[in-house]
This record gives C-alpha cells, structure tokens and sequence, in this order.
C-alpha cells in the first residue's frame, strides 16, 4: 500500500468518527427537546417547608409503627408461651390417657373389675366389630342431712321403669 492510500484511509475514518458524533449529538439535542416540549412541568416543585414538614410527618408515622412492632413482639411472645402451655398439657393428657388405659387393661384382666365392666360392640373403621368397654354406674348411696332423713327423693335404685 502507497503512504498517500494510507494517509488517505485514516482521514476518511477519522472524519466518519467525527460525523457520527456529530449526528449522535444532534440525536440527543432533538430527543431531549422533543421530551421537554411533549411533558410539561405542569406542577411546581415542592418548597423546602414543604419537604420538611412531610419528612416529620413521616418519621413520626415510623415512629408510631416502630410502637406497634414493639406491642406485636410482645403479643407474639404471649402468644408462643401459651402455645407452649398448652403443648405440655397436651402431652400431660396424653401421658394420663396412656395410664387410664392400662389401668383399664389391668382391670379387665381381673374377676372383680371385669364384673363391674359392661361390653358395646362398635364396628371400626374395618368393618369388624370390636368389642369397647363401658363401665356401669357406680351404686347411689343414699345421704343423710343434720336432721338424719335419708335423702333421694323416694326413687329406687334399680326398679322397673
């Protein structure tokens, strides 16, 4: 290549650089013109009285949330040691159902208490009938008052109805 083609060449890409600046800068003159002509600055800008006046109204307004944060951890701290209570108490019925039922297991199993226990068949989830005890009615007694009447109200125990 001639040092003039050369020459040449770097002038033709140093003044298209040039031109497409130039046409970018146009671009952007004519945008922002366009923008400004199209939208207005219909309100004014708010004073400085104004911004300050919003800004305390607001930190007050965070204040007063910040006050019902506090009271909602504190309700949500109730709350979770209530639930706590009652999962223990829950566990404490739980344990307690366990007793009564060997306590009933043992008492079926002997003579005595067997007698006293009365038998309702209960159909499962199965289909099969499962034997559930009830037990009886303990006996009434009758009570004497100071004046040594017996009391009940003259009904028997056990009579025909």
């Amino acid at each position: 290549m001639t040092p003039i083609r050369l020459i040449f060449r770097r002038a033709a890409v140093v003044a298209a650089a040039g031109l497409s600046l130039t046409v970018g800068g146009i671009a952007v003159r004519a945008a922002a013109a366009w923008t400004a002509a199209e939208a207005p600055l219909n309100a004014a800008p708010l004073s400085v009285t104004t911004l300050a006046q919003q800004l305390a109204d607001e930190q007050a307004r965070s204040v007063a949330l910040q006050n019902q944060l506090s009271a909602l951890t504190s309700q949500s701290g109730d709350l979770s040691a209530a639930l706590k209570g009652a999962r223990a108490r829950a566990v404490a019925d739980a344990r307690a159902a366990k007793a009564l039922q060997g306590r009933l297991a043992a008492a079926r199993r002997t003579p005595a208490a067997s007698a006293r226990l009365t038998v309702a068949p209960t159909t499962g989830r199965s289909g099969q009938t499962a034997a559930i005890p009830t037990p009886t009615a303990p006996p009434v007694q009758a009570t004497t008052g100071a004046s040594g009447a017996t009391g009940g109200g003259g009904e028997k125990e056990g009579g025909d109805d």
